[in-house]
């Protein structure tokens, strides 16, 4: 993985060389923590292009896997972050062999497809997580591109004739005349969800791309967007195929490849290792990797004293069953606690997934031992996993057996009991452990809100939202749906987590958490070629008895018996409210009380002065929700000390 940063000028900038050049270094030392092996810089014989990279050397670890890198025509000029996983396979479809290059990166390879292919198509080939500028000095043409999933970041701008690109906000930043306003519809959006969803970033002027998108820019700065891969598309071509309809089937499509995807993750001229956190998604990954290695995986967990919050146990034998190298760290509150404070600095805008303290944790802990970890991420929504799917059928049947005046005020009931009630209640009932994984408060809040919902859609939007009653107006619901249409509701959801929730809050999430310590994190689970398969199976195969990914059940059972697996679904999660009580009452309270929620950002400020004290109370769990303000008030005070 790398940084990459750069600008291109249009007719309207008048800014000087030597200001852009300036700009261009300071942007790009800003990203060395992405890439602390190498960084440089180039720009155009016409100065109005310039590329900055900094190098996190995975592949090919000689100065011929420098970047920016030329290519061999000498038309095109690259900067690249991520890995193509599929090099050889590329060279063998363009009759290329390894001797006639100069040296073995990906970035070579992508640089001579594109030369022998054109960009459109070269794209298509390419198997992995990229996101890269390129300049055709030919015919002065530039262009950024974004890997399918969004799996890698890509923030851009035109602003006063001058377009800038960056791996993260901060580098933009850097550029002279980057406007720093505020983007209105980014905080309302990150109140409802707790990330602010592409194309939106905190700063008006600022967008993230598209994923799977082509931007291309003429010299005028006029742009075209075009797409080389949608999961739109995805799912309108398996709604008009046969379906896989049965659980045997569908493990026998998926299970090479995904061993397949694994395998090409596990390419590389560094160390490698695996995220192992002890549930289903991570342990297959891990699985197919030591299936797949000649020596003992290198795996890595983070433990926590916490009750209820600790999955290191679970881990620890799944290491233990497979046989890997197993590293385990186990840390305090104060660990997690001494995290806070720099947050801001790591995601440049507010974000507020509180599992990034925990991931932030592990990816410290790997890069001690591995320069590259394959992970889990994205199991959940490829194949089903969220709770979300099941609740939503349970719901639909409860609308359709009872009159609707009932449904309401079951909805009515179920959203106004606290949760912090339910929760003790529950706790009384199962035992606090239990209690905490159920995490009932929660679900009977997000179940009458669903129920009160009017379609699937709204349904969607009820139970992601975290806050909806602190503007005056609350931002539209999703506009992702268009025109498809879904057999099951809970494939709507699915397709929903994928393009929202996927790339800007949990590849957002592990993107930067892991970079901020130069890891690179690799996903196969996001191969686009799993993806596709997985959507020919029929939903209702994957949430076969009661629970979510029976086919990934189905494979890992192969590999590791079933009770080490079979527990209910935890989550990288932390003790927020009790936290919010203790340890971190006086710096949230400060935050809270002291922001003035109405002059920055036109909140409602006695709706969230209500909601703190009935918290510190214990009358409620609002944990989440303070967490996502504290997060929007941590990012103001370090703009306004910029």
């Amino acid at each position: 993985m790398c940084g990459i940063t750069g600008f291109l000028v249009t007719a309207s900038n008048h800014q000087s060389p030597a200001v852009l050049q300036q700009d261009l270094a300071q942007a790009t030392d800003s990203l060395l923590h992405r890439g602390p092996d190498a960084h440089a810089h180039w720009i155009s014989d016409d100065r109005k292009c310039g590329l900055g990279h900094t190098r996190l050397a995975i592949q090919d670890l000689s100065p011929s896997g420098q970047q920016p890198m030329q290519s061999a025509c000498g038309r095109y000029w690259m900067a690249f972050n991520g890995e193509v996983f599929n090099r050889l396979e590329i060279l063998e479809t363009l009759q290329v062999e390894q001797k006639e290059l100069r040296g073995h990166s990906d970035t070579e390879v992508m640089l001579l497809a594109i030369a022998r292919l054109g960009l459109e198509k070269a794209v298509t080939h390419f198997i992995g997580q990229f996101a890269f500028a390129l300049w055709d000095d030919r015919d002065k043409r530039f262009f950024l591109v974004r890997d399918r999933l969004g799996i890698k970041p890509l923030y851009w701008s035109n602003q006063q004739g001058l377009i800038t690109f960056g791996s993260e906000l901060k580098s933009l930043l850097h550029y002279t005349g980057c406007s720093r306003a505020l983007n209105t519809d980014a905080i309302a959006n990150y109140l409802k969800l707790g990330y602010i969803p592409a194309p939106h970033s905190i700063y008006r002027g600022i967008q993230k791309q598209t994923p799977g998108t082509i931007l291309s820019f003429n010299s005028d700065g006029s742009c075209q967007e075009t797409p080389f891969w949608s999961m739109k598309e995805v799912v309108r071509h398996t709604g008009n195929s046969d379906k896989i309809v049965t659980l045997d089937e569908a493990v026998r499509a998926i299970e090479p490849i995904l061993e397949d995807a694994v395998q090409k993750r596990m390419i590389a001229d560094v160390e490698l290792g695996a995220f192992l956190s002890g549930g289903l998604d991570s342990s297959l990954i891990t699985a197919l990797m030591q299936k797949n290695s000649t020596r003992p995986v290198r795996t890595f967990s983070i433990g926590f004293d916490q009750e209820g919050y600790n999955e290191a146990e679970h881990a620890k034998l799944i290491a233990q069953h497979l046989g890997t190298e197993h590293t385990e760290l186990y840390v305090t509150e104060q660990d997690l606690l001494s995290e806070v404070s720099g947050l801001m600095k790591v995601y440049d805008e507010p974000f507020a997934d509180s599992s990034q303290i925990p991931t932030k944790l592990l990816s410290r802990l790997t890069r001690e031992h591995v320069t590259v970890a394959l992970s889990g991420d994205g199991g959940d929504e490829v194949f089903a996993g969220y709770n979300r799917y099941l609740h939503l059928e349970r719901i639909q049947q409860f609308q359709n057996r009872f009159p609707s005046a009932l449904v309401r005020l079951g909805a009515r009931a179920l959203s106004h009991t606290p949760p912090s009630i339910a929760n003790n209640l529950a706790s009384v009932a199962f035992g606090r452990t239990k209690a905490r994984q159920m995490d009932i408060g929660r679900r009977l809040l997000k179940t009458g809100r669903a129920l009160a919902a009017s379609g699937s859609g709204a349904a969607y939007d009820a139970i992601v939202t975290q806050w909806d009653d602190l503007l005056p107006e609350q931002p539209a619901g999703t506009n992702a749906i268009g025109d498809l249409h879904f057999s099951r509701d809970e494939a709507l959801f699915q397709y929903l987590d994928t393009v929202t929730y996927l790339p800007d809050d949990i590849l957002t999430k592990v993107d930067r958490a892991s970079m901020a310590h130069a890891l690179e994190v690799r996903v196969p689970f996001l191969d686009h070629r799993v993806i596709e398969k997985a959507w020919q199976i029929d939903t209702a195969v994957h949430l076969q008895k009661g629970t979510g990914k029976r086919v990934t059940r189905e494979i890992l059972y192969k590999h590791v018996p079933r009770e080490l697996v079979e527990r209910p679904k935890q989550g990288f999660a932390i003790p927020i409210n009790q936290w919010l009580r203790n340890d971190l009452r006086d710096w949230a309270n400060s935050l809270l009380t002291e922001t003035d929620w109405h002059g920055a950002f036109g909140m409602n400020s006695n709706r969230i002065h209500q909601i703190w004290k009935k918290q510190l109370s214990g009358h409620t769990d609002a944990g989440d929700k303070l967490w996502t303000l504290l997060m929007l008030a941590e990012w103001q005070k370090q703009e306004n000390r910029t």
